[in-house]
């Protein structure tokens, strides 16, 4: 075995996945066209290198073209609609001497763009998807310098967590079950307490947790996110609430519940986000809900049994490593 492999196999056997991410992925962004598809399968499998992710999400969501030699061209245009739309609103509608929050000004700027601004645009400003997309803004903001690119990326991660709404109430179906599965215990307190029906998992869904977890820590799901797995958001919050399970069985209503969440340090919350990815990849990296949840139970009980069997059995070998994954679509 050359020294190179065998000290990948060496890594990965300790709990380290190197695959050299950084190597890899300038490999694909040198390919003319850039192949979506592997870019896709790329943020799926593998960790983000943080200096290609602003790049990597703008050609996931469309903002800059897969043909490397018109990204100049294309990010100068973006640049100048921006402006023109800035410029354009205090022309368009009457704004007040001291205009509104940035992020308020971008809301308005997306309905300019869709024809959809009003003339009395307030009752525009405080919809749903407007405060979603003023959240995902202001969490970009703490990541990404250009207002510009805050703006064009923002607009593509709304548009796509939109698309994932339909599949709320069975993200949020799955969630249950997921959470009995795992922590019987904890979901029959939160049961009990009827915290958990309380629980606003689609409102965490609607912008990805922007709200509740910092994105710096975030950045790892929103990759799977643009990767087009809206359920490692069940993960998410399956590993969130077994982060804080202690502290949840000292509260008594979903307001204390949301604000613990929120309280959280940048260092737990990165481990909420491992956690979640590491269970994501247990079940097989699934990327769309179905209908049921019956693999997800069948997975969950072969893993038991693989583990029983080492505990019990003396295996040297771990059977969990051994059991097929699921298929990417559960049905």
């Amino acid at each position: 075995m050359e020294e190179r492999n065998f000290r990948s196999y060496y890594y990965e056997k300790v709990g380290f996945r190197v695959v050299e991410e950084k190597k890899s992925l300038e490999i694909l962004l040198k390919e003319k066209p850039v192949d979506r598809n592997k870019l896709v399968q790329f943020t799926l499998r593998f960790p983000v290198p943080a200096v290609h992710r602003n790049l990597l999400w703008k050609l996931l969501l469309d903002t800059l073209p897969l043909y490397m030699d018109q990204h100049q061209f294309v990010a100068k245009q973006r640049q100048e609609q921006f402006q023109d739309m800035l410029h354009a609103l205090p022309v368009l509608v009457h704004l007040p001497p001291n205009p509104s929050p940035k992020f308020h000004l971008f809301v308005l700027m997306r309905h300019l763009e869709s024809g959809s601004l009003k003339l009395d645009y307030n009752s525009q400003l405080y919809s749903r998807d407007s405060h979603i997309f003023i959240t995902i803004n202001e969490a970009l903001s703490d990541i990404i310098d250009c207002e510009c690119d805050i703006y064009w990326v923002s607009k593509g991660i709304f548009k796509l967590l939109k698309s994932f709404r339909p599949y709320f109430p069975v993200l949020v179906s799955y969630t249950d079950k997921l959470l009995l599965m795992q922590d019987e215990q904890l979901y029959k307190y939160l049961a009990s307490q009827k915290i958990l029906e309380s629980l606003p998992l689609e409102g965490w869904f609607d912008n990805c947790f922007a709200e509740i977890l910092p994105i710096v820590s975030l950045q790892r799901i929103w990759d799977k996110i643009l990767g087009g797995s809206s359920i490692i958001m069940v993960f998410v919050v399956i590993s969130l609430l077994s982060r804080i399970r202690q502290t949840i069985f000292k509260l008594n209503n979903v307001h204390k519940l949301v604000e613990s969440i929120k309280k959280l340090t940048e260092s737990i919350a990165d481990m909420v986000v491992t956690e979640a990815i590491q269970l994501w990849q247990q079940y097989g990296s699934p990327i769309f809900p179905g209908s049921n949840n019956d693999c997800l139970k069948d997975h969950h009980k072969a893993v038991c049994l693989a583990s029983h069997m080492k505990c019990h059995l003396g295996l040297k070998s771990d059977p969990v490593s051994t059991l097929p994954k699921l298929s990417r679509k559960i049905a």
